[in-house]
Formats: C-alpha cells, structure tokens, sequence
C-alpha cells in the first residue's frame, strides 16, 4: 500500500491541495481499485461496519482497595511522594493502580494490565522482563 501511495500521489503545492490529491487517492484505493486479496472487489464493497457502538467514554479502570491508586498528569507523569516519575502521555488523565510486590517494590497497572514495574526507594520504573524483577501477578495467572 505505501509503494502504491507513493507511486500514485503526486505532491501538490501547499497543504488544501495535498489534501484533495490524498482524498482522491483514498476514494479510488477504497471504491474504485479491486483488490486481489479481496477477491477482486473493492474495500468499500465488502466493509461491514461492527455491529456494537464504541461506548463515548471508556469507564473508569476499578482497583482493588490493596492497590495505591495515582493519576497520570499531564506531560506523563504521576507523582510518588513529591518527585515526578515519567510513565506515557497515552495515559494522561487516567488512573493506574500500584500493587505492591515487595519492599517498596509495585507493578504499576493500568486496568488488569501489568504495564512496569517501580521501584520506590530508587524512583526509577523498571522493565517487568528484568531478570531481578519479582514477578506477582495481582489477577492470578491467565
């Protein structure tokens, strides 16, 4: 697909008309243009919408009373006893759950996902894969 995009848009020369020349490109690629993998119908012929509405708002992750709960600010951050401690934008505004694991030792969980681990004493989040790392499921095992 980005070989044909390539080949086939042309570069226009400001950013209404670039535009207009990838809306084109989208309607034939979609509507037009058969699709081999598709059996030789377009994207747009076989698309089926789901058939489920996307909730408007994703409902609030719930944490067990075992678990510390802290919310990422913005700049994706959540704060740890005054000092900042850097985990993803993606999760701005949302709230994760701490479980501790040992001394002073959490995972750091978003819903039922275990995301890193955190290491309190140091301030340092720290790959749930590193070989030191304890490894306690809050959830139980799947």
């Amino acid at each position: 697909m980005r070989r044909t995009l390539k080949q086939e848009v042309r570069t226009a020369e400001d950013w209404r008309a670039q535009q207009r020349e990838m809306d084109r490109f989208r309607r034939d690629y979609n509507e037009v243009r058969p699709h081999e993998a598709l059996e030789m119908q377009t994207p747009a012929s076989v698309y089926e919408p789901l058939s489920r509405p996307y909730p408007a708002r994703t409902p609030e992750a719930e944490y067990p009373d075992s678990m510390q709960v802290v919310t990422v600010q913005s700049h994706d951050w959540f704060s740890w006893k005054k000092p900042s401690i850097l985990l993803s934008q993606v999760l701005w505004g949302d709230r994760v759950g701490l479980e501790p694991v040992g001394d002073a030792l959490f995972t750091v969980y978003f819903a039922r996902h275990p995301l890193i681990g955190f290491d309190a004493r140091r301030g340092k989040l720290v790959p749930l894969s590193n070989p030191g790392w304890i490894k306690h499921p809050f959830w139980g095992r799947r």
